[in-house]
């Protein structure tokens, strides 16, 4: 059927009342100085802002109304101190007066897509809780219950999952969309002849994170080890890779 443009600068997904005439998303300006959290007629008129934040700081793009239609579940981010040098605060706006509060005390490093369940006790979100934003922890999909604010992690398999692809379904199965992002250490002629290419290392997630070579031809990388990133060392041709940082040593 056709096609009609609604709304215009939304910088993440919408998410609807319950009864479907209203829609509450995230539009951030393009000088980047301010986010707002918006409401909206379900054919994009009658927008009034529910909350603004100045930079620096911010609101993610993940936004869900709640199943009584009384509040929505957003995050704001700040700069701080940690590793990540942001963290996330997951909220809840009322809709009446604008009020708001925190969901759950925890900290987040990222959050994107939210979805409440349909008993609204809790709220699922693919995220990445703070201080683990370097790790194979990152952009998993987590369970907060409500009103407890306490997180679970439901998802363990290793992957990454895509910031849009969150869904709830009217059965209460949950969809999300694994990402994988392979790699591997190779070597090729400094002159950039791709025919000269030979494979290093066979791991899944071998240099990404990173990679230096030493002075005697051997290098370093850094590579998955079940849910942990560990530090490893192999021979110029590839051969006698060793872990030399194990998961949770003091080194």
């Amino acid at each position: 059927g056709p096609k009609t443009k609604i709304l215009e600068d939304i910088s993440g997904p919408v998410s609807f009342s319950p009864n479907g005439n209203e829609m509450v998303f995230v539009r951030s300006s393009r000088s980047g100085d301010r986010s707002e959290l918006i409401i909206a007629d379900s054919d994009g008129r009658a927008e009034r802002i529910l909350v603004s934040e100045k930079s620096p700081n911010g609101l993610a793009s993940g936004t869900a109304w709640s199943r009584d239609g009384k509040s929505i579940a957003f995050s704001k981010f700040a700069p701080n101190e940690t590793n990540d040098g942001i963290t996330g605060r997951i909220l809840l706006a009322d809709i009446s007066n604008s009020s708001v509060k925190e969901l759950s005390s925890e900290r987040w490093s990222t959050v994107f897509r939210m979805e409440w369940t349909n008993d609204g006790k809790g709220l699922i979100l693919v995220g990445t809780r703070a201080n683990e934003a370097y790790s194979t922890r990152r952009d998993q999909v987590y369970f907060i219950s409500y009103p407890d604010g306490v997180s679970r992690r439901i998802t363990s398999d290793g992957n990454r999952h895509e910031p849009g692809s969150l869904g709830v379904t009217i059965n209460g199965a949950i969809l999300a969309v694994t990402g994988n992002r392979s790699s591997q250490v190779w070597s090729m002629s400094s002159n950039g002849d791709q025919n000269t290419s030979i494979q290093l290392t066979r791991g899944l997630a071998d240099g990404r994170a990173g990679l230096c070579t030493l002075s005697d031809g051997r290098f370093g990388y850094i590579s998955r080890t079940g849910e942990d990133l560990s530090v490893w060392l192999a021979n110029p041709d590839g051969s006698g890779a060793r872990e030399l940082v194990t998961p949770g040593s003091p080194e």
